[in-house]
């Protein structure tokens, strides 16, 4: 993705980020920081008819060491709002899952790596794959996330939302969870 090199902005961590610019509510539409998002945790903003990224959700949510993180589904109105804020078109979110953390937007590897420091041990343990060079780690993101659908599938908004978790998602319609 040309954006994240061209308007690349240095993260806290070293990673590689697109800092965000402009009227905060303004830009995004009020409707996304009226309920809540604009204070807390960093947001995934994922792709809600991929299979494995709404797989990743619920891993996520199952071992997440706090429940810090937020949602957004990158289709929804407030998803393309927000990464319109940061840069993304529709076209770069085919390519990738972001993570914004406070004003700037992790791409690829470095958005797992962001959200690895979120889990639990053992998984937050991975995050030690920051030291492959960031080429590599993007490489094999790059590889995957083409192949998605076909190895994993697609299916329209296939994410389960656990009701106690609703808060905490935005632009998810998602299934209901069955008990």
């Amino acid at each position: 993705m040309s954006i994240a090199l061209a308007t690349g902005a240095a993260h806290p961590r070293g990673l590689a980020a697109i800092r965000c610019s402009g009227d905060h509510g303004r830009a995004l539409g009020r409707s996304l920081y009226d309920r809540g998002m604009d204070a807390g945790g960093p947001i995934i903003l994922f792709d809600t008819d991929c299979v494995l990224c709404s797989s990743m959700v619920a891993f996520v949510l199952a071992r997440e060491s706090a429940p810090v993180l937020r949602f957004a589904g990158a289709w929804s109105e407030e998803g393309l709002a927000l990464a319109a804020r940061h840069g993304l078109a529709r076209q770069d979110l085919n390519d990738t899952f972001a993570v914004i953390d406070g004003s700037v937007a992790l791409l690829r590897s470095d958005a797992g790596m962001i959200v690895l420091r979120h889990l639990r041990a053992p998984w937050r343990w991975l995050a030690v794959l920051r030291l492959v060079p960031r080429p590599l780690r993007d490489a094999v993101y790059g590889f995957v996330a083409r192949r998605r659908y076909r190895w994993f599938g697609q299916r329209s908004d296939c994410t389960v939302v656990p009701a106690d978790q609703r808060h905490r998602f935005i632009g998810v319609r998602g299934r209901p969870a069955t008990s």
